[in-house]
């Protein structure tokens, strides 16, 4: 999900690079492989049906199991973003029955095209046609689907600009809309207890002044009031009646009577009350969704906090992740991924190998040195010697010389390419005793030639 889109930032990071003479041969070596990987996978898997897939797969989840054309059939659809996933959902919506489509982009002249070609389609009688992107927050008062896909480093649309998008159609603030429901605790109010419950018939005390999550029964109900409060709440629950207007009385005298009062109580109950579990709360039934979003994003363009919001189904990379697990294009997305695997795989090995490189190189110009001053000592021995057959033994010399290169630096650059291979590159210095200034004198000259390439910049 949104490889497309990954790919193509890594085009464009690899023309920018080059462009500003920023990337050397290794991140130029690695983008390219990249690039030669992603156009691997598409020829050579189905991953190309994922973006299509993606789409409709995103709808499908939006419509909760309803078919996708009575889902969307005379919805309004606003659309952000005029890219090749954006283009798709705009067609897959209008396809599907909506009634309008709009589309908002950065770049008008993209979003007036899309609408034309949606408004011009044989297979649709959409109604589309292309808005700013400062008209979205308006657009969001009147659409039922919003699909965006941007190529946007930030929020495209925040929790706040939802919420006041669907708050008419609501009927809620966006603050209450925002606030996530109370979990049940021991200190949240709970069904049964002296807060939720009604007033009880004979009760002397107000109920809403009792602390909630208790029951009225019991000693922590009754924490911090007043001396004579206590003292009526006691009498309360010994049957006894009290007048509720006596003067609140305060001091020593008050607090032995309260100690006396809840002794009584004890005494008739038979026990201290104790503290009762509060039942969970039931939370409130959220409201149908006025307001479906989609955000094919990556990163995401919608905030997330917006799957809180009552009336709000946010569908986004996320949930399409784990909810396609199982999905078909699963499959599409394995092979990929071996096929990346293997070539991660192939591009170390190959790193490795090169590291060799300038040893060999050495250890062939060392090796050219010698042919040359044994051609040198022989033409000096032997001063008649007709260019012919200075030419044959020259080149009889080299082949036996290449032959018995051949077979090391080809095993050798094989063992480097391993993990753990680059001590070869030592061991072949040392047992053909190469001079390390020489090995580093190729290594200077490829840099050179790496240098200069970049300072031409792409090709």
């Amino acid at each position: 999900m949104g490889e497309g889109q990954i790919l193509g930032q890594i085009k464009d990071s690899l023309a920018r690079a080059q462009e500003l003479h920023t990337a050397g041969r290794l991140l130029n070596d690695l983008f390219q492989q990249a690039l030669r990987v992603g156009k691997r996978a598409h020829s050579e898997t189905g991953i190309d049906r994922a973006g299509q897939s993606l789409v409709t797969f995103g709808l499908e989840q939006l419509a909760l199991g309803t078919p996708v054309e009575a889902w969307a059939r005379d919805k309004k659809a606003l659309v952000i973003g005029a890219g090749s996933m954006s283009s798709l959902a705009a067609a897959t919506l209008a396809r599907s029955g909506v009634a309008e489509v709009v589309i908002a982009n950065r770049t008008q002249e993209r979003a007036e095209r899309l609408a034309q070609i949606l408004s011009d389609g044989d297979d649709t009688d959409v109604l589309a046609r292309a808005v700013p992107m400062g008209s979205v927050p308006f657009e969001l008062t009147r659409a039922d689907v919003v699909v965006s896909c941007t190529g946007a480093t930030g929020l495209v649309l925040t929790a706040d600009a939802i919420a006041a998008g669907v708050e008419t159609r609501i009927g809620q603030q966006p603050a209450e809309a925002l606030a996530a429901p109370a979990p049940a605790t021991e200190a949240a109010p709970a069904a049964g207890t002296a807060s939720a419950a009604a007033p009880e018939e004979g009760c002397p005390l107000d109920l809403s002044a009792v602390q909630p999550g208790f029951s009225v029964m019991g000693e922590a109900a009754v924490a911090g009031m007043d001396a004579a409060t206590l003292e009526q709440h006691a009498a309360w629950v010994a049957g006894a009646t009290t007048d509720r207007r006596e003067t609140v009385r305060t001091g020593p005298e008050a607090d032995a009577e309260l100690i006396g009062a809840l002794a009584a109580t004890a005494s008739v109950v038979g026990r201290i009350p104790e503290r009762r579990r509060p039942e969970p709360v039931a939370e409130p039934p959220r409201p149908e969704p006025v307001l479906f979003l989609l955000d094919l994003a990556m990163p995401r363009d919608i905030d997330a906090a917006a799957h809180r919001l009552a009336g709000v189904r946010l569908v986004d990379i996320e949930s399409l992740a784990e909810a396609s697990a199982d999905a078909p294009m699963a499959a599409d997305v394995d092979q990929v991924r071996r096929i990346v695997s293997d070539e991660v795989a192939a591009f170390g090995a190959a790193q490795r190998a090169a590291r060799i490189t300038p040893t060999v190189v050495a250890l062939r110009t060392m090796a050219a040195d010698v042919v040359a001053g044994e051609i040198a000592r022989l033409e000096g021995r032997l001063p008649g010697l007709d260019d012919k057959h200075r030419a044959e033994i020259t080149q009889t010399v080299r082949r036996v010389v290449d032959k018995l290169l051949h077979a090391p630096t080809v095993r050798v650059k094989q063992l480097a390419a391993e993990p753990g291979g680059a001590g070869y590159a030592d061991a072949l210095r040392t047992l053909f005793d190469l001079d390390p200034e020489t090995v580093a004198s190729v290594s200077r000259a490829e840099e050179s030639t790496e240098k200069n390439a970049e300072n031409r910049g792409p090709a």
